[in-house]
Order: C-alpha cells, then structure tokens, then sequence
C-alpha cells in the first residue's frame, strides 16, 4: 500500500472517531462545550469564550453593600424554567436510579451563570437554588466571571453516562472560580490558583438551602477553604461538621468531601423535600 492511500485511510479513521464522539454527547456543534470523558468524570471547556455574550446589565442585581451582612438573608426560592411547566417538576427514586417527572430546564444564560450543558434539568428546587447561588456571588463579589454550571439531569432523569448520580434532578456539577482566567472553563486547579472566597459564596448559598446532602471536592483543594473559614473565626466544631479536611480520604465526617475527578469542578447533590412526594428517596 503506497504512503498516500495510508495517509487516506489514517484520516478517515480520525475523522469517523471524531464524528463518532461528537454524535456520542448529543451535540449540534463538536466542541461547544468539549466533554471530553477521562476516568469517568464529564469535563467541559468552552473552546471560544468571547461566544458567552455578557448579561444584560439589567439582569445583573446591584453592587453589594458596605456592610455585607445586609446581604446574607436568604431570599424565596422560585426556579425560572426555560421549559413551560417545569415549576411543576419532582424527583422519583434515588440519585443512582431515578428519574426526573416534568423537570425544570435551567436557562442556558442568567444572572451570575452559564450552562452550555444539555443536560440541564433538575426539580424546580435545585434549580432556583443554583440561581440564587450565582446571583448571591454577584451581590457579595460584584460584576465579575459567570459560575459555570454544569450536568444536572437528562430530559426525563434516568442514567446520564459517564455519571452512576444524576439521575433523578438532585445533583448539580458546579465550576469552580479560578484567581486567574474567570470562572469559564472547567479546569483543574492547584489550591494556589483556587478563588476561594468566591467559590466559597456559591457553596454556603447552597448549603443555606438546609437540603444539601453532600458536596463532593478533591482534599487539596478542601484545605484553602478549610483555612479561609478559620481565618474568618468559623468555630471549629463548624468546620468538622463542614468539611472532610483534615481527616483524611477514609473519615466520615463532613459535608464536604473527597471524590476523585473534583479539582475543576464541585458536585452538590440535594435532598428530597415535600415537593417531590412520597416516592423520592435520599
């Protein structure tokens, strides 16, 4: 076989591979966003970031104020759905095997947040929960990176490879802020590199929701974390109750712990509230 016909057939198989792939995650456009699927764990990357249009500066709330304690209550819960009469959606079964009854599909763009991933549903809770937890971001921080969320449930809940969770609208894979670069990419992080005080706003929103079962974050990064809450006096009965750091992989303490493939990105996963019925499971 001469060398042209094997070049040929060399990108013809490239080519099927790639096609392949990109008819494999369900996507009009290889590329926006790249889930490239490495132990596991989904990945996003936003390939082109000036495609993310800034928000309307409507949308975005006012600069928060002087004393930020004026910013710490918790505001009504009320999901804005993409999808009409998601309102109405509940969880069924377990986050490993469930399903999502008429769930709400979180809007790719709003105040605070993007999310290119088209598995973008969860009950109308979580939902309103993300939102908030973007907008408290922009009140606390001001103007600055989106929080870039992304999987939550299929259309429909059930099984969404590569993930054994997500499967009943209850979980949600969150970026993470990055000092440099913004919050627009999904990348993994050493704890110097690691916007602590910003990804730390968006965690306590959610988990002053009082329906967060777990936060799932790689140890080194639990740790600046860990430190800023006790520089800031957080007693240290809290930070056991919070964190598994620094008990090590095997404790089985916190709500926040250690899962392999958590360094560009943190998973909350929510309980069942009155909303979704008897037939939900934590």
């Amino acid at each position: 076989m001469n060398d042209r016909r094997r070049r040929g057939r060399r990108h013809y198989r490239r080519g099927l591979a790639l096609g392949l792939a990109c008819a494999s995650l369900a996507l009009t456009a290889c590329g926006d966003p790249v889930i490239q699927r490495r132990r596991g764990v989904d990945r996003m990357t936003f390939l082109d970031d000036s495609a993310l249009e800034p928000p309307d500066p409507e949308d975005i709330p006012p600069p928060p104020p002087r004393d930020r304690r004026q910013v710490r209550g918790a505001a009504p819960l009320v999901a804005r759905c993409a999808n009409e009469g998601g309102e109405h959606g509940r969880s069924v079964g377990r986050a490993t095997d469930g399903e999502l009854v008429q769930g709400c599909e979180l809007p790719e763009r709003g105040p605070g947040y993007v999310c290119r991933h088209p598995a973008r549903f969860g009950t109308p809770f979580v939902v309103a929960a993300l939102q908030a937890a973007a907008a408290q971001v922009v009140r606390v921080h001001g103007q600055g990176p989106e929080l870039v969320i992304g999987a939550l449930s299929a259309d429909g809940g059930g099984p969404l490879r590569p993930h054994r969770s997500h499967q009943s609208g209850r979980d949600a894979d969150v970026g993470l802020f990055a000092l440099e670069g913004g919050g627009k990419v999904f990348r993994a992080l050493r704890p110097s590199e690691f916007d602590v005080e910003r990804t730390w706003t968006a965690i306590s929103s959610l988990i002053r929701t009082g329906r967060v079962i777990y936060v799932f974050l790689d140890m080194d990064l639990q740790e600046p974390l860990y430190r800023y809450l006790e520089r800031s006096d957080v007693d240290e009965a809290t930070l056991q109750r919070l964190f598994q750091y620094p008990g090590g992989h095997d404790s089985k303490r916190g709500l926040i712990r250690h899962a392999r493939g958590h360094r560009d990105h943190f998973h909350v996963r929510l309980s069942c509230g009155n909303d979704d019925g008897e037939d939900c499971l934590d």
